[in-house]
Formats: C-alpha cells, structure tokens, sequence
C-alpha cells in the first residue's frame, strides 16, 4: 500500500490520499495499561518502548485495514487493542512484540482484532 504523500505527489487529493494510503510515524510507548497507552494513529508505526509500556489501536480503525509496528527497541512493547474490543479471542488484551519484531494488526469484525507476530 502506497503512502499517502506518494499518491498526492502523482496528483491525487489529499483527503483521497488519506482514505487510499498511508503516513508513516514514529511513536513512544507510554504507559503501563490499556488506558495510559500511546495512541496508534498511523497504519506504519515504529515503536520505541523502555519496559512496560506500551501502545494502543485506535477504535477508529477501518475492518480489514492493517496496522504495521516494527518495535526497533532493545526492549518488548506491548500493543492493546481499545478498552472493550478483544485481541486474538482476549477481551482487553495486547501482544508483546519483541525487539526489533514486526506485528500486523487487523480489525477482522467491529472491536475484535487478531495479530500476527514476526519470526
């Protein structure tokens, strides 16, 4: 999926580009709970966590829309789905994902989530 600037730059309206692509950010885990954590507003997401720490989904999200983290930290992050909405089956949950991983999120049906962790 292309990022949001690279469709504005080939001529496509913004508030287009922002529906079809998408921006990368980076992000500071904060926290240590579901509701004290960062929030996710990028679908490509490097995160730096120091601990216990950790960042949340959006209840925004599209179904079916991925959400990338790449943890380029030296320790785990978590990642919550929102207050309410299940991960992998979990009501509240998150996944850890490690150093130097990759996860993929995906709201599959409204407030349930599933992840997929990279070896």
């Amino acid at each position: 999926m292309p990022q949001e600037v690279d469709l504005c730059d080939l001529g496509m309206p913004g508030p287009l580009a922002d529906q079809l692509g998408f921006t990368a950010t980076s992000l500071t885990a904060t926290g240590s709970a579901q509701t004290d954590a960062a929030l996710i507003l990028s679908q490509l997401v490097t995160l730096t966590a120091t601990g216990a720490d950790g960042a949340i989904l959006p209840t925004i999200a599209t179904i079916g829309s991925p959400y990338w983290v790449f943890n380029s930290s030296a320790s785990t992050g978590l990642v919550y789905c929102p207050v309410g909405s299940t991960m992998n089956g979990s009501l509240n949950s998150s996944t850890s994902v490690t150093t130097h991983k990759l996860a993929v999120f995906v709201q599959q049906a409204r407030n349930k989530w599933s992840s997929i962790l990279s070896a």
